[in-house]
């Protein structure tokens, strides 16, 4: 791990071991939250036993309004997960711990998969993207809101136990549309269905203004490939969502999904580029005249083309 030198001054091998018990013990000491933290951190591993009891007594007793600071000014990712484990039940510090860029998708995966709902809401309110592992730990997650039989893809499949509370069951709010009852749903909520919702809430939850629970459409177990040919074609579907798609192998390999995505203006160029050479001619000839792409894409077509024409 790498420190700075105001922190490297108490925590180097060769400082007399009073020096590193200072870091320790005195509170006007002139580091920085995430300096202190960090020194504190670097002596639990120290050679001396009674320097590193001393360090994993004051790292537990950390203050909380300390931690956040520390949080903010940025730490090292081994810090971040030490102060999440230590921390299970601290919704403000493990919001500022998942939420940090330097946090490794490991400490996120573990915070999601205990985390109450509110932690839960803000991860995924301020989360620019989202993993399969993480998804996976929220489906986990005991605490995480349990969605109502009507909703679930499939009658044979009954989800994982679940002590959060559940969306209206049958008999309750019957009346409700999938559209009404989103609306009062939390973003949690909205990703949990996502996740494993049937095909009613797919459509209208791939089409949510949260990215992250658009993105967990795709994520959905159930979803058909008539789903993504008609999410690839869509000229509404946002550039990220297309981009998740040109990540799946198995969806590219039918031939209707690559031909949607590399034809749908919101492509990136990059995804484009890479898959238009595996189209047949008749769909190159009709690139090659769009107006609806990007210029160099029916440029590359008619490339293609004409090459193809003097074998």
């Amino acid at each position: 791990m790498k420190v700075n030198k105001a922190v490297y001054g108490y925590v180097s091998e060769t400082a007399p071991k009073e020096k590193r018990l200072e870091a320790l013990r005195d509170p006007l000491l002139l580091l920085k939250p995430s300096e202190k933290l960090t020194a504190i951190y670097v002596l639990t591993h120290d050679k001396d036993e009674e320097v590193r009891a001393a360090a994993k007594k004051a790292f537990l007793e950390f203050p909380e309004s300390m931690l956040i600071a520390a949080l903010e000014e940025g730490l090292d990712p081994l810090i971040i997960k030490k102060i999440a484990q230590t921390h299970p039940s601290g919704e403000k510090i493990l919001i500022k711990a998942a939420l940090n860029r330097a946090a490794d998708e490991k400490t996120l995966e573990d915070i999601v998969k205990t985390a109450p709902v509110a932690v839960l809401d803000e991860i995924f309110k301020n989360r620019e993207s989202i993993t399969s592992p993480v998804l996976k730990a929220l489906k986990e997650n005991p605490n995480a809101p349990a969605i109502g039989a009507e909703d679930i893809e499939g009658s044979e499949e009954k989800p994982a136990p679940q002590t959060g509370p559940p969306f209206p069951g049958p008999g309750e709010e019957e009346h409700l549309s999938i559209q009404q009852r989103l609306m009062q749903m939390t973003v949690t909520e909205k990703i949990k269905l996502a996740l494993l919702g049937n095909k009613e809430a797919r459509e209208v939850l791939i089409r949510d203004s949260n990215k992250i629970v658009s993105i967990t459409v795709l994520h959905n177990p159930h979803i058909t490939d008539e789903e993504i040919m008609k999410i690839a074609a869509s000229t509404g579907t946002s550039d990220e969502l297309i981009r998740e798609v040109t990540r799946k192998k198995e969806w590219l390999k039918n031939y209707q999904i690559k031909k949607n995505v590399v034809s749908n203006p919101k492509t990136p160029l990059k995804a484009a580029l890479r898959l238009i050479g595996e189209l047949n001619d008749k769909d190159l000839e009709k690139l090659a005249k769009s107006k609806n792409i990007q210029p160099i894409l029916a440029s590359t077509a008619r490339k293609i083309l004409q090459s193809a024409k003097r074998r």
